[in-house]
């Protein structure tokens, strides 16, 4: 009896994964990897690292190659094979050799397609230029790396999304002088709008020149090399090398040429088992619409690889003869940006506002310590949260500050897998020592600030509002030093014990905001006047300390 014959599409992280379980289930089965390039198992996330020398060299990248595979797990790795047509009905593909350009059909029983995404290229970006990569490659690593050893370090990069901000971080400890070029007026595509501001400034702080809402009008080049590129606003860039990083889209053409379920954003549906709507054929890696833990009913395309790897271990399994499911995803991400890192968990903010109404929603800002406060360095993290107002189901998180966020966000990713509510946060019981994080954790604060203000025990308001619902009302400052931020605000500055002593002085039919530099006393001063016979009192999101860090008046 002839083996089964298991076929992998695409190599990078996804595919090889996805063989290699497939192998695990499998023994007996024949089992192909086809790979258009020459690499067959190499770590597309790691670039940056390569750049700051976090990586020791490029073999670090690329250590399992075809022999390996052969050897460790009886896969046979054919490279310079590119797939030119699925053809479903009959179980073939149509397989080109890159290196004598013939062409053959190859019989499959089950198949798994991870060709993954490609890069989106910038208008007018001239053929010919041999320094315009992107960045997702080996080769493309090569060629900045070459630059950068020749000290031709003017770079500059185009798009700041995940992928452009990864590529900046990298340069900057690579020593480059970084050009941040974005079509739109905020960094990550305007997900994460509240704490855009922290990213800009800590991009700018170290050294990186964010130029937003233009774009590259021309480039003019000396011979095969970019030299200058011109842009929408006027400004003229001088550089080295030029790095695309404007984004991506899904590399689903096979399967939309066979017959597969397309979403319109160019994506394959697949269902829990990952499978495509083509029978015998599986899909993995980031080509592919996951579910939400959110709301499970609606998928999207969410190209992470840390996604690429858990589904091609479905897939795997599945094509080999499992039943595994994909469980939904929370959606997590962190991204790291000079000294500083920003993150999120749960729905974007354009799923949440497509989804729920104004009234439905609960969401807050607050600046928070990393550990205890009698540590030395102390360090803040500050968090934007979203939740439903009655319920308080969890629906993201964000935050933006050191390292420490990382396992936080972690935290909260696990209450959403339960379809937790920010409430449960308050008594989450989460591994205590000094250095590491205080005794009341920022999430244990988050969930019970959430708490209160979902019991109707106040509010918080953004700072926007003191120019819309909130304008005209008076502002109390509790800092301990008069705050920065509310210079031209005309606030009151006071402690405690002399807001106490002023109450009964204080107009009740006014509305006040009060502010502290963390929102710690801000929060306490509201209860005052709250059980005083005020209705309308608010803190401001954030503290002082939010404003004070980005240097800005509210």
């Amino acid at each position: 009896m002839a083996k089964e014959r298991i076929i992998v599409i695409g190599a990078a992280l996804a595919g090889p994964a996805a063989a290699a379980r497939a192998r695990e289930i499998n023994s007996q089965a024949e089992i192909l990897l086809l790979e258009r390039n020459a690499n067959v198992s190499y770590a597309t996330c790691g670039l940056s690292y390569l750049l700051s020398h976090e990586a020791s060299n490029l073999e670090a990248l690329n250590s399992e190659k075809a022999e390996f595979f052969k050897e460790f797990y009886d896969i046979e790795a054919r490279t310079h094979s590119a797939v030119s047509a699925i053809l479903a009905d009959q179980k073939q593909l149509l397989v080109k050799d890159q290196d004598s350009q013939k062409e053959t059909s190859l019989p499959y029983d089950r198949l798994i397609v991870a060709t993954g995404v490609a890069s989106l290229r910038p208008e007018n970006a001239p053929a010919e230029a041999l320094n315009l990569v992107d960045f997702r490659t080996l080769a493309d690593l090569e060629t900045i790396q070459a630059s950068l050893m020749q000290d031709r370090k003017e770079i500059v990069v185009l798009g700041a999304g995940p992928l452009g901000i990864e590529a900046v971080d990298g340069l900057l400890r690579a020593k480059a002088r970084v050009h941040l070029i974005e079509k739109k007026s905020a960094l990550l595509e305007s997900e994460q709008p509240v704490l855009h501001p922290l990213l800009l400034q800590s991009l700018q702080k170290a050294g990186v020149n964010v130029i937003l809402g233009s774009t590259v009008r021309a480039y003019q080049l000396n011979g095969d090399h970019i030299e200058s590129i011109q842009l929408s606003d006027g400004q003229s860039l001088r550089c080295d090398l030029v790095i695309n990083a404007i984004g991506v889209r899904p590399r689903t053409d096979l399967l939309a040429q066979a017959g597969a379920a397309i979403h319109a954003d160019g994506s394959v549906i697949v269902d829990e088992h990952c499978q495509s709507s083509l029978p015998h054929i599986y899909v993995c890696g980031t080509a592919m619409r996951i579910r939400s833990a959110l709301v499970p009913e609606n998928s999207s395309w969410w190209p992470q690889a840390s996604l690429a790897d858990r589904s091609a271990q479905v897939a795997g399994e599945n094509a080999a003869g499992g039943s595994a499911v994909l469980a939904p995803l929370a959606m997590s991400q962190i991204i790291r940006a000079g000294e500083s890192y920003i993150g999120r968990v749960g729905l974007r903010r354009f799923e949440i506002m497509d989804s729920f109404t104004e009234e439905d929603l609960l969401e807050f800002s607050l600046t928070l310590p990393t550990h205890e406060r009698y540590i030395q360095k102390a360090a803040y993290e500050h968090w934007h949260v979203y939740c439903l107002r009655t319920s308080g189901q969890v629906l993201a998180l964000e935050a933006f500050g050191p390292a420490t966020i990382q396992a936080r966000l972690d935290a909260a990713a696990a209450l959403i897998h339960k379809n937790g509510r920010v409430q449960d946060l308050a008594q989450m019981d989460l591994a205590y020592l000094p250095p590491l994080r205080p005794a009341r954790d920022p999430l244990n604060t988050i969930g019970w600030l959430a708490s209160n203000l979902i019991a109707g025990r106040g509010q918080i308001i953004a700072a926007s509002e003191l120019g819309a619902a909130w304008q005209g009302a008076s502002i109390i400052d509790l800092c301990q030093s008069p705050a920065r931020c509310l210079q031209d605000r005309g606030a009151a500055h006071m402690t405690l014990p002399k807001l106490r002593a002023s109450l009964d002085a204080m107009d009740r039919s006014r509305r006040w905001v009060l502010v502290s530099e963390s929102g710690r006393k801000a929060w306490l001063g509201m209860q005052l006047m709250r059980q005083s016979g005020f209705d309308q009192v608010a803190i401001l999101g954030g503290g002082e300390q939010f404003w004070h860090r980005l240097d800005c008046k509210v």
